[in-house]
């Protein structure tokens, strides 16, 4: 069985907006940016992704680049000159699939969408500020809430002999609060589907293991275009969400299928313990369906966080590390 890593990765907004930097930077005439790149030594950019850094207690979410502070030198001007040219480039471009690229057209459309609902921006010093809006963060996370994965199938793919805490170096507990936050979002969406909130799609597998909700499209945005989220617990999931698939894409090279190393499954291991812990406060300040009396909006918009949860913990968890998640305990 043939396993596609980079399929899944494209919601990584790190690599998101590494793509859109490599895509522009890279010598190719009719960008149209005001200095030559010809001469440029690339292999100081070859881990691009890497030097992009969530901005540290952002919200709405924001990514920093200091690529224009690493070209100046390079080009003989100042890295605010640099920075301004790539903004100009990146508004006027479009993403564009390419072969080794993007492997989903629908996925092209919605990369579209979130860069025309986000602001680039430079500061004095030269830094790269990428920041979603919330309607482009709504649309990040539909994407994220329809990613077609089969639980029970990429386990088989990247198995790692031995024992499975060995990835979950802190203690036991941990280990079994991932598999009981993936076990709490799988009931918190079976009860959904038996109340009519969301439907499942069952496919015939060797492992019968039902697999996740496909049509389910909550309303994300509010009459005024702003999240539904009112609490902090939200906002922290939805960072450690996003962490969750940048630590992913960073594991695995885009192109390649390659496993990932020992090094790299242990960073996949403490992601994986840290969003369980997200969605565990997550859990305890934010009432489902006590709520659905009030805002059946706010109901199906934390019950997309949750399904959003099993998905990134499906990630990282049986996909990266091989380790088959439990549904119930």
């Amino acid at each position: 069985m043939n396993f596609d890593v980079s399929s899944i990765l494209l919601p990584s907004l790190r690599l998101c907006f590494s793509h859109r930097l490599q895509n522009l930077i890279y010598p190719q005439p009719e960008k149209g940016l005001p200095f030559s790149l010809d001469a440029l030594n690339f292999s100081m950019l070859k881990n691009l992704q890497g030097q992009i850094r969530l901005t540290k207690n952002s919200f709405p979410l924001s990514y920093t680049s200091a690529i224009a502070l690493q070209l100046a030198p390079m080009l003989a001007a100042s890295p605010r000159q640099i920075a301004n040219a790539l903004i100009r480039g990146l508004s006027a471009s479009t993403v564009q699939r390419s072969e080794g690229d993007l492997p989903q057209p629908h996925y092209c459309d919605s990369l579209q969408k979130i860069w025309q609902h986000s602001n680039i921006r430079a500061t004095s010093e030269g830094w790269l500020q990428w920041q979603l809006h919330p309607s482009g963060l709504a649309t990040w996370l539909q994407a994220l809430a329809e990613i077609p994965l089969q639980p029970g199938v990429y386990c088989q793919i990247n198995h790692f002999s031995g024992n499975d805490n060995q990835f979950f170096p802190t203690t036991t507990i941990d280990f079994f609060t991932v598999h009981h936050t993936y076990a709490r979002c799988r009931s918190l969406l079976q009860q959904a589907k038996q109340a009519g909130l969301i439907k499942f799609t069952v496919v015939n597998l060797e492992i019968d293991r039902m697999t996740f909700p496909l049509s389910f499209c909550p309303s994300w945005l509010d009459a005024q275009g702003q999240l539904h989220f009112t609490h902090w617990a939200e906002y922290q999931l939805i960072r450690q969400l996003a962490i969750g698939l940048d630590d992913v894409a960073q594991a695995y090279s885009i192109n390649r299928s390659e496993p990932t190393p020992l090094a790299k499954s242990a960073d996949l291991a403490k992601s994986a313990i840290a969003l369980s812990h997200s969605f565990e406060s997550f859990h305890a300040h934010c009432q489902i369906w006590r709520t659905q009396a009030s805002s059946l909006s706010l109901v199906q918009a934390r019950l997309g966080l949750v399904l959003a949860t099993a998905i990134v913990l499906h990630i990282l968890v049986e996909a990266g590390l091989g380790i088959r998640l439990v549904e119930e305990l």
